[in-house]
């Protein structure tokens, strides 16, 4: 074979239970992509098939910069074809067996998967074959591949398919049972994953009994094998690894918010959020139906482009609060090619601006005080006839409530009018108030603080969406953080 449809194939690249992947060229874009065909053999009923193009079809609208993006859908010759995007670099079965990852970076990468798995998730879509080939890494990103193939392992599942061409080794209990897989499924073949990545495989047997251990065998305590690994980490893993879907960690973006909150304390408090950008989140953070955490968390909510700002210095104690917006905490953008933008410098008009509204605010209060100071002055010398043709019986025992001459409420009006309309801080719009202070003090762990200002947000605003995703997602990480206390 040497072509399917439109798409050249120019080598094999790996045969799998599902089918076999090829890089292809397409003729007509000239461009190389991965074109994966499934096996005819294993789609046994014209309902499974139309089962399997639903599947696929709503995977290739999953826009996340951790999903691989679907190019094109097809059939050619009763062969379903999947083209999607090629990629440089290597799946994490490379870096399992190398072991050249620091643990906050085996950490990160799974944060973002977690991250990506939120998001899908959210739109109703779960995975169901999570395991190191179909987890991409280029530099310091993960990648996921294969979304929307799942109906085609559980039909193998069912069909009593041999380990040895299935390859279950990441499967959840409930689906080597022959139960619907789900996201708490994908949540539990992450933790295999990670649990493989941070020390060894969990389930050691022999090919034939692999089944059997992950449905009935407890893993060895992570501790137990890498004592550098933090208890917090070991116990997250074991709600993870739950045999029982009810009593399992309920959701990958929980998952990821636990996992995040581990990487930043291995970092240090100095450490820049680096894996804050996968898991908005899914933020464009959708809200993770399974849903936020990381959030979906994040998430991520669909990913909108990582754009990089320059950080303002702090202001002088003069400076009103509210006259500042915090600035988002700097993120590091995915890298597909293998290089990274340039940092952009500060601007150093940024630091004369809290020095000039400080000199508005006290010429203002200086204008203010004169203003009022004559103000007295012309009432203590007020003509009494003015009093007398107003009230007479009143202005001999108030006068001070008698008229100003007329000409003195003009500069105390000017006085007071100008200032306010000078001084008068802009108030920063929603989404600088989520993007900016709500994520800000998210990312320093400070949640009640954020907490506080998305309900501010939805009180004025109860339909704004991404404000009921960033809630749900601070909800999420205080839950996890209160899990591992």
């Amino acid at each position: 074979m040497t072509s399917i449809g439109k798409y050249k194939l120019l080598d094999e690249m790996g045969v799998g239970a599902v089918g076999t992947t090829y890089r292809a060229s397409d003729t007509f874009r000239n461009r190389e992509m991965v074109l994966k065909v499934l096996n005819p053999a294993i789609i046994g009923s014209p309902e499974l098939r139309d089962q399997i193009c639903r599947d696929l079809s709503a995977s290739a609208e999953l826009r996340h910069p951790h999903i691989v993006k679907v190019r094109d859908l097809g059939e050619v010759d009763g062969a379903i074809y999947i083209a999607t995007e090629l990629l440089n670099g290597v799946d994490l079965r490379w870096h399992i067996d190398r072991r050249i990852l620091s643990l906050a970076d085996k950490i990160d990468l799974m944060v973002q998967v977690c991250g990506a798995l939120a998001f899908a998730h959210s739109k109703g879509v779960a995975h169901g074959n999570i395991k190191p080939g179909n987890i991409f890494v280029t530099g310091k990103d993960a990648t996921i591949l294969d979304f929307g193939i799942g109906k085609c392992l559980a039909s193998i599942v069912e069909a009593g398919g041999r380990p040895g061409a299935l390859f279950p080794n990441y499967l959840a209990p409930e689906q080597i049972l022959g139960k619907p897989f789900k996201a708490k499924s994908d949540v539990f073949s992450v933790a295999v994953v990670l649990y493989e990545l941070l020390a060894k495989y969990p389930f050691p047997a022999d090919a034939n009994l692999i089944t059997r251990e992950i449905v009935h065998t407890t893993p060895e305590p992570l501790r137990k094998l890498d004592s550098e690994i933090p208890e917090e980490l070991e116990q997250l893993m074991i709600r993870a690894l739950e045999k029982d879907p009810e009593k399992r960690l309920e959701r990958a973006d929980e998952f990821a918010a636990g996992l995040y909150l581990i990487s930043q304390k291995l970092r240090g408090p100095g450490a820049a959020p680096e894996a804050v950008a996968s898991a908005e989140p899914a933020v464009a953070l959708a809200p993770p139906a399974f849903a936020p955490t990381f959030a979906s968390a994040m998430p991520p909510p669909v990913a909108a482009p990582v754009v990089t700002a320059p950080v303002a210095e702090p202001a002088p104690s003069v400076t009103p609060a509210s006259s500042v917006t915090p600035t988002p905490p700097k993120v590091a953008p995915r890298v597909s090619k293998g290089t990274a933008p340039a940092p952009q410098p500060t601007s150093s008009k940024t630091r004369w601006i809290p020095y000039a509204v400080a000199a508005v605010l006290t010429f203002c209060i200086s204008l203010t005080f004169f203003s009022r100071q004559s103000m007295h002055a012309s009432q203590s010398q007020a003509p009494a006839p003015v009093v007398a043709v107003q009230q007479p019986s009143a202005s001999a025992v108030q006068p001070q409530v008698a008229a100003p001459p007329p000409q003195t409420p003009a500069p105390v009006a000017a006085a007071e009018v100008l200032p306010a309309s000078e001084t008068a801080p802009a108030q920063p719009s929603d989404d600088q108030v989520l993007l900016g202070q709500v994520k800000a003090l998210w990312a320093s762990g400070k949640y009640a603080q954020a907490l506080e200002k998305v309900d501010d947000l939805l009180a004025a605003h109860p339909d704004h969406m991404e404000g009921r995703i960033w809630k749900k997602k601070i909800r999420s990480a205080q839950e996890a953080e209160a899990a591992m206390k």
